[in-house]
């Protein structure tokens, strides 16, 4: 499940991994990271990772992919992914995907 509204809670046995990316615009430099929570908004995980110069979408796609990553290790497997970038959550609940 892929999401891009605004945060709320998971269904029962679900997990909620929710993703961002940063972009200072004094030095160019980019960063990303995640939380991952239950239905009782628990905190179970997340990360974070410093980038370098990057688009805004790879950032982005950067970060989904590491914390999907990061789910699938910790054996979640009913995950709803949440993210504010319109463009990458419409690609991936494309069908030409």
């Amino acid at each position: 499940m892929v999401s891009g509204m605004n945060w709320s809670v998971s269904e029962w046995g679900w997990v909620k991994l929710n993703t961002d990316g940063a972009v200072s615009l004094s030095s160019c430099s980019t960063a990303t990271g995640g939380v991952i929570r239950d239905e009782k908004v628990n905190w179970l995980c997340g990360y974070s990772m410093i980038l370098g110069r990057d688009e805004v979408f790879r950032i982005e796609a950067r970060s989904m992919l590491k914390g999907l990553c990061l789910t699938w290790e910790k054996g979640y497997r009913q995950v709803e992914l949440e993210s504010d970038n319109a463009l990458l959550v419409e690609l991936i609940l494309s069908e030409n995907y």
